[in-house]
């Protein structure tokens, strides 16, 4: 998917994708076909999983608990929280079920393909509670291989347990073959398109309610994407956690070893518009309330770009927050416990039940 679609996106956010974007034949199956060539091979074996598994039986992923239903569908029970480390070679059903058993009721996760290339899925985390608001999550990383979803698990059970239907989203990096933009920014936008054929195969998703949170390079995805047009779905709220909401100062100092030329292929003189049309910062006003949280001594990502950026938003006329942590770090945001991903938490709650997020 070329450039001219993301300017297209951005000179009209009412425009849905064209034809040319819409799933080929038989593609809206992918992730469940995907879902169970991956569980278990043809003719038994060795599966994604360890141990291959069949529908309706169960297998061990990690510390998680993989059931799949008949439909072929992966549902893991996330017992992470009450399990020891998981050994390698190790695989006792009968003693899962009961560690699972004597845990506090977990969320459902479904692994789906949205697209047919290597970073093209998400994990769907469920509450046990009907018709819940949506939370997409985008791991950081600087857009770069091999840092991956499985970042989010801890914060995306987290969300689940207190009530969000949890979308964790993956994308195509920098070193995957067809990674980097603008196919990175088409991933953000399509997978959070997903969550609509979520819905269309049963999944009881509110996508009236939706809201995106990115840490460090996914900060800048979510605070981008939340800046396009998107079909579907109504994004109400926006969180970057340490985002790198503006690209050209990204590369300026550097961040992330030149992560910024590296994703759009080019230096800011090379391709300003580029440059311009990828920076969050250069997108407001976004319309919908925001929340930054950064650590005041962010070794990363540093705090002042997200103070350029919040102030560029309310100069725009958008409600925003920016919560400054003392005694944090740039990774804190992915430890459940930590006040970071607390305030991000409560934030997350006001904005979907449409109550006041200012200051």
């Amino acid at each position: 998917m070329g450039s001219s679609m993301l300017l297209r996106r951005q000179e009209a956010k009412a425009t849905a994708f064209s034809d040319a974007d819409k799933r080929q034949g038989g593609h809206a199956a992918s992730g469940i076909e995907a879902s169970k060539e991956s569980a278990w091979p043809s003719g038994g074996g060795q599966g994604r999983f360890g141990q291959a598994a069949r529908p309706g039986e169960e297998a061990r992923n990690g510390n998680s608990l993989v059931k799949l239903n008949g439909n072929g569908m992966m549902l893991l029970c996330a017992a992470a929280p009450c399990l020891p480390p998981f050994r390698p070679g190790f695989w006792k059903p009968s003693a899962m079920k009961h560690a699972a058993a004597s845990c506090p009721p977990a969320p459902l996760i479904l692994t789906e393909s949205y697209g047919p290339h290597e970073g093209q899925a998400g994990d769907l985390y469920l509450p046990d509670q009907p018709h819940p608001a949506v939370v997409c999550l985008f791991h950081g990383g600087f857009w770069r291989m091999p840092y991956g979803r499985e970042q989010m698990h801890a914060i995306a059970q987290d969300l689940a347990a207190g009530g969000f239907a949890v979308w964790n989203l993956g994308y195509r990096r920098i070193g995957a073959p067809t990674g980097g933009w603008p196919n990175t920014g088409e991933d953000a936008l399509r997978g959070i398109e997903y969550l609509s054929e979520l819905a269309g195969k049963g999944m009881d998703l509110d996508l009236n309610r939706v809201a995106l949170v990115g840490h460090s390079a996914g900060g800048h995805l979510a605070l981008w994407a939340a800046a396009q047009a998107l079909k579907g779905v109504r994004v109400r709220a926006v969180a970057g956690e340490a985002p790198v909401s503006d690209l050209q100062a990204a590369h300026r100092l550097g961040l992330g070893r030149g992560a910024a030329q590296a994703l759009l292929g080019a230096t800011p003189e090379e391709r300003p518009e580029s440059y311009a049309a990828a920076s969050p910062l250069r997108l407001l006003p976004l319309g919908i309330p925001q929340l930054l949280v950064h650590a005041i001594d962010d070794d990363a990502v540093p705090i002042e770009m997200s103070r350029t950026y919040a102030a560029a938003a309310r100069a725009a006329g958008d409600s925003i927050r920016l919560l400054e942590l003392p005694d944090s770090s740039h990774m804190a945001f992915l430890d459940p416990a930590s006040s970071a991903h607390d305030a991000v938490r409560e934030w997350l709650s006001a904005a979907l039940e449409g109550e006041s997020t200012d200051e």
